[in-house]
């Protein structure tokens, strides 16, 4: 049953686009649109699997309607394929983003932008599925098609960048995957100005490269400069300020700078219990357990104990 006033009104909403659906067996454009609104209310409930039933519907009217070849079925299979993320079907997805793929080629041409943008959301899933070579194949693809279609300092281009250096990351070819966020990092300034979400984020996987690569001193100023940009712009209740926070926790233990660390992490702990709400969450437990390490390193033998606990009896 709905626990509170939003979801409520979501089954409220519900209840009445599936009274107007059974309304339109005989028009079968607007049956796909009502399918439409049911799935869309369905994923803001979090049903995914029932919103899921509810497109594959739509899907075959359109088929009817429009033919296979069509950007409308395009559309339906790439968010069947983002639903079927959501409900770790992620060989469903596969498929049928590799259906959305052949029909942009077919509509738009080998090198168009809309075949990479479907491009770079096949390649998501195919690290998923730990299929890394595929996914190396399709994010370069992606990444020539746009740089081609925009030249180099686009946004698009940028995006395109940091999809292929995550997975470069991912698979320990470190050198590629800095240069490839130096190169994103000037793009989204020059489209967003020095202070922007993405910004933040490409900093912090750029970080985390520095990192695995052993340069903890090229490392910190950037991470330094995601917690201001998250300060400047998300807020102390945004769950991505408190990740940064840990990350930042995380590098200054391993530079043996422990009571900064200490510091530290214990704002990121105090971020994520308040966003957790006391659920039990990873990225909570991988706090506490590194602010734990940190208390154990400076000698706080009865705090270690108890944040250790704490993050055992979450996890």
């Amino acid at each position: 049953l709905p626990n509170s006033e939003k979801e409520r009104a979501v089954m409220q909403k519900l209840a009445i686009e599936i009274v107007e659906l059974r309304k339109m067996n005989d028009e079968p454009q607007a049956k796909a649109d009502a399918l439409t609104r049911v799935a869309d209310t369905l994923v803001e409930a979090e049903s995914y699997e029932e919103a899921l039933s509810f497109m594959d519907e739509r899907l075959k009217i359109n088929q009817e309607l429009y033919g296979i070849y069509s950007e409308v079925v395009a559309a339906d299979f790439q968010t069947i394929g983002s639903l079927s993320r959501k409900i770790g079907d992620a060989e469903q997805a596969e498929t049928v983003l590799n259906y959305a793929v052949r029909i942009h080629e077919r509509l738009f041409g080998a090198s168009h932008p809309t075949v990479a943008r479907t491009l770079g959301r096949l390649g998501q899933v195919y690290c998923e599925l730990e299929k890394f070579d595929k996914a190396d194949a399709v994010y370069r693809r992606a990444l020539n098609i746009q740089t081609d279609a925009h030249g180099p300092d686009h946004l698009h281009v940028a995006h395109a960048l940091n999809n292929l250096a995550s997975l470069l990351t991912a698979t320990g070819a470190f050198d590629e995957a800095e240069e490839l966020y130096r190169r994103s990092v000037p793009i989204l300034k020059t489209v967003h100005g020095d202070s922007h979400h993405h910004i933040g984020i490409t900093l912090n996987n750029l970080a985390l490269t520095l990192s695995l690569m052993g340069k903890y001193d090229e490392a910190l100023p950037i991470r330094k400069r995601c917690i201001e940009i998250g300060e400047e712009l998300l807020g102390e209740g945004h769950a991505d300020l408190a990740v940064w926070l840990n990350n930042l926790g995380e590098l200054l233990s391993q530079q043996e700078k422990h009571e900064e660390a200490q510091k530290v992490l214990e704002r990121a702990v105090s971020l994520k219990r308040t966003a957790f709400a006391g659920r039990a969450e990873l990225s909570l437990i991988t706090a506490l357990n590194n602010l734990a390490i940190a208390y154990k390193k400076l000698h706080l033998q009865e705090k270690a104990y108890n944040t250790f606990l704490e993050g055992y009896e979450m996890g």
